[in-house]
């Protein structure tokens, strides 16, 4: 068991000052102008296009003439070539919602679909601009510019052009809100306690990619937030149930604390217990030869998530990245990797205070529902836990509001069940990855 205790310390003024202004990026943001491709007189339109770094993203049109502007949200899409596999080299984001913002009424959500090609840095950059989902025969950007954070703290003049002073995007931006006390934030500890079966050779290097972005993910936030960070990590040659019962029974935390229970490895539905719609995790010790019955080391991730609550912290997050089918077969392989986005992780305060200085409540999620599998990626990324951690960085960017852990769950579960869809599974059908949400 590992074992790592930091203590870090709430910012100064000058330095929470810098938070608040110089880094508010969890998107991607273009400025984009091209031809209307659905209007008879080909005007010039201007958007202002913010991508989440889970796909997801909303644009502000403005026409011509200034007066009208138009917000749509969109997500992404992969193509898909006449053979059924995807083209790698193509992205296309189509609008599920438009908002008249200013001026006449907004276009149809079906109206505008927006194209991105891979690049030579490894990303996708803005192509072209469609009226339907059918590819473009050529590229008919005007222009397309990619937006650094300071140049758009810098142009206030320019966002005022697609958003007014209310905005929730303006006031992210350029607004220093009322956080309230930040004194105590030293007294809160956030708990991040993982059991990884990295030992595991059907497993590598799935688990170890996961566990990585998870340790990253809050070892940030804690220092964002000046929280003391309690990284317990059960893995390697130490990972076996009795490790696992041990520490829980003894571990504590204070009423003010947060807790992240974090699993990555195998998990399987028991017969013997119908009633569990939540996996069994396979915790044999990876020393033993030969491996014993995987009933007799298991724990089921529900009895985890109830033994947690019981220690009183004010927030409970337990998560579980593992199969709730069979620990007979390796997980299913996806044939492509999710999009890497170019916004560098930092964080909008206001929504870092909304989730995790303000929220309370318990939550268990894990990557797939009874008899269903959990799926990686080509690169050996769980697509569960990498859309939650780019879902949990996308609401803590400049274009939302107030969060909460349900909207991060809910667009976890989204977007894992989008990717999975992509993947062909045994006996030739389409995988079915349904991520299963308790909420207390």
């Amino acid at each position: 068991m590992t074992t790592t205790r930091f203590y870090i310390k709430l910012c100064s003024l000058f330095c929470c000052l810098y938070i608040l202004t110089g880094h508010l990026r969890g998107q991607t943001v273009y400025e984009i102008n091209y031809k209307n491709p659905a209007s008879a007189d080909t005007s010039t339109v201007s958007a202002w296009f913010m991508l989440d770094r889970n796909g997801n993203g909303q644009v502000r049109l403005k026409y011509a003439d200034g007066n009208n502007i138009t917000e749509l949200k969109f997500t992404e899409q992969l193509y898909f070539r006449t053979d059924g596999m995807p083209d790698t080299s193509l992205l296309y984001y189509t609008t599920v919602a438009s908002t008249t913002v200013k001026g006449k009424a907004a276009l149809a959500p079906s109206a505008v679909v927006f194209w991105f090609r891979a690049d030579s840095s490894g990303g996708f950059s803005p192509w072209s601009v469609s009226s339907n989902a059918v590819l473009p025969d050529t590229a008919n950007l005007l222009k397309a510019s990619m937006l650094s954070n300071e140049f758009i703290l810098e142009n206030k003049e320019l966002v005022l052009g697609y958003f007014d002073t209310n905005s929730v995007y303006y006031k992210n931006l350029f607004t220093n809100p009322n956080l309230g006390n930040k004194g105590d934030n030293d007294e809160i500890t956030l708990h991040l306690w993982v059991v990884a079966s990295t030992a595991d050779e059907t497993l590598l290097p799935n688990v170890s990619n996961d566990v990585e972005r998870m340790q990253e993910t809050f070892g940030y936030i804690a220092n964002e937030m000046g929280f003391e960070l309690d990284t317990i990590t059960i893995d390697g040659k130490n990972y076996n149930k009795a490790r696992v019962e041990t520490f829980l029974s003894r571990a504590k935390a204070n009423k003010n604390d947060i807790i992240v229970f974090y699993y990555s490895g195998h998990g399987f539905r028991d017969q013997a217990a119908p009633t569990k719609e939540f996996p069994f995790l396979d915790l044999r010790d990876p020393n033993k030869r030969p491996r014993p019955d995987a009933r007799t080391q298991t724990m089921n991730i529900q009895d985890i998530y109830s033994t947690i609550v019981k220690k009183g912290a004010r927030l409970n997050l337990v998560l579980s990245d593992c199969c709730n089918d069979t620990i007979e077969t390796p997980k299913q392989l996806g044939p492509v990797q999710p999009p890497a986005s170019k916004a560098p992780m930092n964080y909008v305060p206001a929504n870092l205070y909304a989730l995790f200085k303000f929220a309370k409540g318990n939550l268990l999620m894990t990557a797939a529902s009874k008899d269903e599998r959990a799926i990686i990626t080509n690169k050996y990324d769980s697509y569960f836990t990498y859309f939650f951690v780019e879902s949990l960085n996308s609401y803590l960017g400049p274009g939302y509001s107030n969060p909460s852990w349900f909207q991060v769950m809910d667009e976890t579960k989204r977007k894992t069940t989008q990717y999975a869809g992509y993947v062909t599974c045994p006996r030739g059908k389409k995988c079915l990855q349904t991520p299963r949400i308790f909420r207390r």
